[in-house]
């Protein structure tokens, strides 16, 4: 075995094992988010409607939610503004862990 055969079987098996990772993160979130596109989310700093999610974390994964900040009530806000917000910051329920 060269040291370019070692170097390409080694980036094999890192792709493999990211790839495993990811997948896990990917089923860990499906199993822990009780919300979908949509819905409204809130935290500590007020609530918005979900128009999209994305998988954070490296050691352990969570989610964060993207989308428009809304009144009290639950309306838009005359000025639109997109803001992030965390599940782990959700104040209406607690993620299953």
């Amino acid at each position: 075995m060269t040291s370019e055969e070692y170097k390409e079987r080694k980036e094999a098996m890192l792709n493999r094992h990211r790839k495993e990772l990811n997948g896990l993160a990917v089923e860990y979130c499906k199993a822990i988010n009780p919300y979908k596109i949509g819905d409204v989310f809130q935290d500590h700093l007020g609530k918005i409607r979900i128009e999209k999610m994305i998988i954070t974390g490296i050691d352990h994964p969570s989610l964060r939610y993207i989308g428009p900040e809304l009144k009290n009530d639950g309306t838009d806000k005359k000025l639109i503004r997109l803001r992030d917000a965390y599940l782990l910051n959700d104040t209406k329920s607690k993620p299953k862990d």
